[in-house]
């Protein structure tokens, strides 16, 4: 179970790096900062873009190390 579920969590963090770079792609062509994009919310209620990738990251994170039994550690964002 540990082994499938760290593949997943691998192959969720690849897709977001393949986001990621897209959208530096996408504004590098357009010219402006890919921050803009970044800080960007889907909605006035929710957290930005960066906001919602640190809370995925958590998520992986958390999981890995609740499987292994143990109680993961706190982490500033930043």
């Amino acid at each position: 179970m540990y082994a499938r579920a760290i593949a997943q969590c691998v192959e969720a963090v690849r897709t977001m790096e393949k986001y990621l770079d897209k959208a530096e792609r996408f504004a590098s062509a357009k010219k402006f900062d890919v921050a803009v994009l970044l800080s960007t919310r889907l909605a006035p209620d929710t957290g930005g873009l960066l906001y919602q990738i640190q809370g995925a990251f958590d998520y992986l994170k958390g999981g890995a190390v609740w499987l292994s039994g143990q109680q993961p550690p706190q982490h500033e964002d930043n």
